[in-house]
């Protein structure tokens, strides 16, 4: 594990994070949820700074990785290896690694 993880996020009595803790959110994609997932959450996580969001879309078998930038946008790649940083880290994930 990366030594810049927050540990003391596993240290919280508490169901609830900072979002200046999270690193990267996941989203899996289910039928009733497929605009919140692809354009409200990546909205949100944008304006709380949440660096990295990655969307797994089961139903269209696609990847969307989306990247805070400097300018505070969301820089979206689609495919398979989808890849994108976490903590300085380049991440590259596919399709396999997923089963």
């Amino acid at each position: 594990m990366s030594s810049s993880f927050p540990r003391a996020v596993l240290a919280l009595d508490s169901p609830l994070v900072d979002p200046a803790e999270v690193l990267l959110a996941v989203e899996v994609v289910s039928p009733g949820s497929i605009s919140t997932d692809r354009i409200l959450k990546v909205q949100e996580y944008a304006s709380v700074g949440i660096p990295a969001y990655l969307i797994i879309d089961l139903m269209r078998h696609e990847l969307l990785a989306h990247e805070l930038t400097d300018s505070g946008n969301c820089a979206a790649t689609v495919g398979a290896p989808a890849t994108f940083t976490v903590a300085g880290h380049t991440v590259q994930l596919t399709w396999q690694q997923l089963d």
